[in-house]
């Protein structure tokens, strides 16, 4: 599976602006992160940290190679809520 789902929590997805220059796949950086694979569920989870750096759609020669590579699906928005 190439599909990668990208979940925004807590105050980056409150503060995440969806950028208007959209491609047709766009590409989401996320650095300094932790991957977990669930035995389970069969699929790999990617977890940033508070040092996470994320870049998105950027127009480098590196973001077109995976945009040729790879189908990015679309990019979900969830706020947790602690009550």
């Amino acid at each position: 599976d190439n599909n990668v789902r990208v979940v925004l929590w807590g105050n980056l997805a409150v503060n995440f602006e969806k950028p208007t220059n959209l491609t047709e796949k766009p590409v989401f950086i996320l650095t300094s992160t932790s991957v977990d694979f669930y035995k389970v569920t069969k699929k790999y989870i990617v977890t940033s940290r508070d040092s996470s750096i994320y870049y998105f759609d950027l127009d480098i020669p590196e973001v077109r190679s995976l945009k040729n590579m790879y189908s990015i699906i679309e990019i979900h928005r969830v706020i947790h809520i602690t009550y």
